[in-house]
């Protein structure tokens, strides 16, 4: 009873509930009130039930469900809610369907770092980069797909003047979109 209060005060106290103490019930109440608390369920009471409630809550909380219940629709359901979600999903699970889904959500053009090579298209970069307002999506980009126009559309998407893009663009591009943008150089940039 002591440790259903201060699970109910606190969802992560389940974390210092001895383990003997620990039961379904005590796990469905931290975990529908803080989906993180699922990282502190033990095996032998994890069921996919908790996985759901805590990835319903947040796409993030996929981190903590174990390999074995991530499903191809719960992978779905934690993408759909948070795009870096995909870092979470299983190899064999992350389907162009999946990393599109990922990197098309507004400003989540970065998931790109968590696109396998072999599904990195043209086509998927360049939705990437147009979808990314950090300039950080271009260093995901596979070399041969960092042309120009890329390049430019990155500097152009850049919120805050950060100039991430000069960081992963080619060098004979720099100049000229510095230029074009009428940026000073980053230092690092130059010293290349």
């Amino acid at each position: 009873e002591l440790c259903g209060i201060a699970v109910e005060r606190n969802p992560n106290a389940l974390a210092s509930v001895p383990i003997e103490l620990i039961t379904y019930d005590l796990c469905e109440l931290a975990v529908r009130d803080e989906g993180s608390a699922l990282g502190f369920v033990p095996e032998g009471v994890m069921t996919i039930e908790l996985c759901e409630i805590a990835v319903r809550e947040s796409g993030e909380y996929l981190q903590y469900v174990p390999d074995y219940f991530r499903t191809k629709e719960l992978c779905e359901l934690a993408v759909k809610d948070w795009a870096y979600a995909l870092e979470s999903v299983p190899e064999e699970l992350r389907t162009k369907e999946l990393c599109e889904l990922a990197i098309t959500q507004e400003g989540c053009g970065q998931s790109l770092e968590f696109v396998p090579e072999e599904l990195k298209t043209k086509e998927l970069c360049e939705l990437a980069v147009t979808n990314d307002f950090t300039g950080n999506a271009l260093k995901y980009v596979p070399d041969d797909y960092r042309s120009f126009e890329l390049c430019d559309v990155s500097v152009k998407n850049e919120d805050y003047g950060c100039l991430h893009s000069f960081d992963s663009m080619p060098e004979e591009y720099q100049a000229e979109l510095a230029e074009k943008y009428d940026v000073k150089l980053p230092e690092k940039a130059k010293d290349r």
